[in-house]
């Protein structure tokens, strides 16, 4: 069972905000967990670990959620702590996936396509996904760039309570500048959400400017929200991101 180690420090000054000081480890092998989110609740705030674990936090006063994909999230209060090691146990498993079936269909392409009339950036941390109803299995998936940077795929289970991204399916981390990336994945039976998380400032995604509002972002210390509107032409429209998938069904 994998489980997450943190070495975490907290420094606290009359005249200075709280800070956190932490590094972020698999304990099973000693290795650091590079982009890891850490997230302040509830203040839509938060930052990342580098390639040695390691991140630091600064007004820290509340409750602090760190994430990390293949790992259950560790909530700290910061004015409770009571030691200088943390240990995330029990390792996130991903919902059940279609099993014992053979996806032998045609291989067809969803998602939002079409030419591109806008452009999203955002901050990092920021992720943008839209729900794709089919099951099968998942081989691919094609974002369309206007400026190249580093992005997290993120692929998430259908929440039926309230129909918005649920639980990870990824049990690892991809991570890449690439427009097209190659998968293998078996998708749940009700569809799932699948889309990108930046991870660089100079990131910037074609989107296409429709009435329909196909898109769900969240950023760091959030919950999943639709996508914001912007006013176009005395009509209300939603920047959707290209983004397409093939599957077989």
């Amino acid at each position: 069972m994998k489980s997450l180690y943190l070495l975490l420090f907290v420094s606290v000054s009359i005249s200075a905000k709280p800070q956190i000081t932490a590094k972020v480890f698999d304990e099973d092998d000693g290795k650091p967990i590079p982009f890891a989110a850490v997230e302040l609740v509830g203040k839509q705030k938060g930052t990342f670990t580098d390639s040695s674990g390691s991140f630091m936090l600064n007004d820290t006063a509340g409750k602090i959620t760190i994430r990390a994909i293949g790992y259950a999230p560790y909530r700290i209060n910061s004015k409770e702590k009571k030691s200088d090691k943390f240990f995330l146990t029990n390792a996130m498993v991903p919902p059940a996936l279609e099993k014992g079936h053979t996806f032998s269909g045609q291989i067809k392409t969803k998602g939002i396509e079409g030419r591109s009339n806008a452009t999203i950036k955002a901050e990092k941390g920021y992720q943008y996904v839209v729900f794709i109803p089919e099951c099968g299995h998942l081989q691919e998936v094609k974002f369309e760039f206007l400026k190249k940077g580093f992005y997290r795929l993120r692929v998430y289970s259908k929440d039926h309570s309230n129909n918005m991204p649920g639980d990870d399916l990824l049990t690892k981390n991809i991570i890449s500048d690439k427009e097209q990336l190659s998968l293998d994945l078996i998708t749940p039976a009700d569809g799932f959400y699948i889309g990108i998380e930046f991870l660089s400032d100079d990131l910037e995604l074609k989107a296409n400017q429709q009435k329909d509002d196909l898109t769900f972002v969240k950023s760091l210390g959030s919950n999943w929200g639709y996508n914001p509107s912007v006013q176009e032409m005395k009509k209300i429209v939603f920047n959707n991101p290209l983004i397409q998938v093939k599957i077989r069904e």
